[in-house]
């Protein structure tokens, strides 16, 4: 915890591209996920940066590679269950891509929530849920894409619109 308030503190007000760094979201094996301000705009998006070289887990140039591939294939992508992707970049020698900023909880969250409701709410979210990740996972399919990374961690359900969940991989 006290390593993510020193990133926090390090990069809070950083420029990355046409972006400000406004806060740590989440960071991850291979990346560090930011809430960024667009400066041309002014619309809060995501940033995902790649995690320094010299950390566990990353290979050099493999890492940046992999890291790009991972941008251009997101960004031929365009569905209502899967995250947009908009920009991309290096920073400090590091890739970085912005993407939508969302609101909402993983899917470990969402089934501890949805433990709690009754039955008869429960059962048809849980459906709407399970049939917008497989939309979403057929059409990256569709495309010839893996995601290669579907757990409950890596699914979102976004706060509810008029009482229906949105999901995003």
């Amino acid at each position: 915890a006290d390593e993510d308030l020193a990133v926090i503190d390090r990069y809070a007000g950083e420029r990355i591209g046409d972006y400000e760094v406004e806060g740590l979201i989440a960071r991850g094996g291979m990346a560090s996920v930011f809430a960024v301000r667009d400066l041309r705009n002014g619309q809060p998006l995501a940033l995902k940066l790649l995690l320094p070289r010299d950390r566990p887990g990353q290979s050099g140039e493999d890492g940046h590679g992999r890291f790009r591939r991972e941008f251009r294939s997101l960004s031929r992508l365009q569905h209502p269950n899967v995250l947009r992707v908009f920009d991309s970049g290096m920073y400090l020698g590091r890739p970085w891509y912005s993407m939508e900023r969302i609101h909402g909880y993983d899917l470990r969250a969402a089934a501890d929530q949805l433990a709690e409701l009754p039955t008869t709410e429960k059962y048809p979210r849980i459906e709407s849920i399970l049939l917008q990740v497989a939309r979403a996972l057929a059409y990256v399919h569709d495309r010839g894409l893996v995601h290669r990374d579907v757990t409950p961690a890596n699914v979102m359900v976004l706060d509810d619109v008029e009482g229906e969940p949105t999901v995003k991989l």
